[in-house]
């Protein structure tokens, strides 16, 4: 009884804190000081414990799960009644020992019956608390007989989930998990350079969406980029990878004001241009984007938007078979790996 009237404090106070918040604002939804709001609800034959542990800043919610050799999720639900600004951000931060799977990120409005979402597959997870940030615009409609598929103004519960991928057993570590309203854009700024220096910091005066970047270079340096909503706390973007004379860097669903670049050696930036969020939503957009920039040839058709053509290659009756592409590709059986030649 003790803890549904806490529970129902809880939602009071969300309820009337969002009625009182600026248009503007960062709200504390759990420091997990106290967890039992939270509840595990896995799949026949996964094994779940919900727990409180040490986390980055006081207490964090702890995630033990076991696939047990097959397939399946591990579900941490919390009821949580509350109404989401127009345009919104829910983040955490997040460390794990666990191998690679698939997290998900679910909003479940009051009927319990529709759901939206957003995944993020085959998942490494970081061992070190990171930042995992989920806006209003990666959500989409997952199911449910709702005739809307819009994100909904009013949300009844979420959930954090493992799904297998690889499977196997592992640890995650929730803390710090916040709900924003957020003012941004998806307006891409024009290119920007050149730049003659060691580091270089953009600000682009407004938190802007993004799936990507190009950069180009007079001479090739080793670099890194990071990014930063606020310019205090600064997270680095991917590797870049070369190709057709400029490097191409992933940022799916990136978000921020600014964007610092910087070398151990003084050198000419010539030309940083920030890509649409499609640019690189799937890795398969990503490359797509790269082969659109390269020579016919340098890319398999596939990444061109073409058709390639196969043969059966083996002996009569055999249960293995190979298969030869018109291109010279050989693939040496099912599930088995794939010789091409450049």
């Amino acid at each position: 009884m003790k803890s549904e009237v806490r529970r129902l404090k809880a939602e009071v106070f969300l309820a009337v804190a969002f009625c009182l918040l600026p248009s503007a604002f960062c709200l504390e939804l759990d420091n997990f000081n106290d967890i039992s709001r939270w509840k595990a609800a896995p799949a026949a034959g996964v094994e779940m414990h919900l727990s409180k542990d040490a986390g980055r800043h006081g207490s964090a919610l702890r995630i033990d799960f076991d696939f047990h050799g097959h397939g399946g999720y591990a579900i941490a639900r919390r009821e949580l009644p509350i109404d989401l600004p127009p345009n919104f951000e829910f983040s955490f931060f997040m460390r794990a020992e666990a191998p690679r799977n698939t997290l998900e990120f679910k909003l479940i409005d009051t009927t319990g019956e529709n759901v939206w979402w957003t995944t993020r597959r085959e998942l490494d997870f970081p061992r070190e608390w990171t930042r995992i940030a989920v806006r209003k615009s990666q959500i989409e409609f997952a199911w449910g007989p709702t005739r809307s598929a819009a994100v909904p103004r009013h949300i009844g519960a979420l959930e954090i989930v493992v799904t297998a991928g690889t499977g196997g057993k592992g640890t995650v570590w929730i803390d710090d998990f916040t709900l924003e309203s957020i003012e941004s854009t998806s307006e891409l700024p024009p290119p920007y350079g050149p730049f003659h220096r060691q580091s270089i910091t953009i600000d682009m005066k407004q938190r802007r969406e993004f799936g990507g970047m190009t950069v180009e270079w007079e001479h090739r340096v080793p670099y890194k980029v990071e990014l930063s909503t606020d310019g205090n706390e600064w997270f680095s973007a991917a590797r870049p990878i070369s190709a057709a004379g400029r490097d191409y860097i992933s940022t799916p669903d990136a978000e921020a004001r600014f964007i610092r670049v910087t070398s151990p050696q003084i050198a000419t930036l010539k030309r940083l241009a920030l890509k649409p969020v499609a640019w690189s939503k799937t890795p398969n957009d990503f490359f797509t984007a790269m082969a659109a920039d390269s020579k016919r040839g340098d890319w398999p058709r596939y990444l061109y938007g073409e058709q390639s053509y196969w043969t059966i290659v083996g002996a009569d009756a055999n249960p293995v078979e190979a298969l030869v592409s018109e291109d010279g590709a050989v693939e040496l059986g099912n599930a088995r790996c794939s010789i091409e030649p450049f």
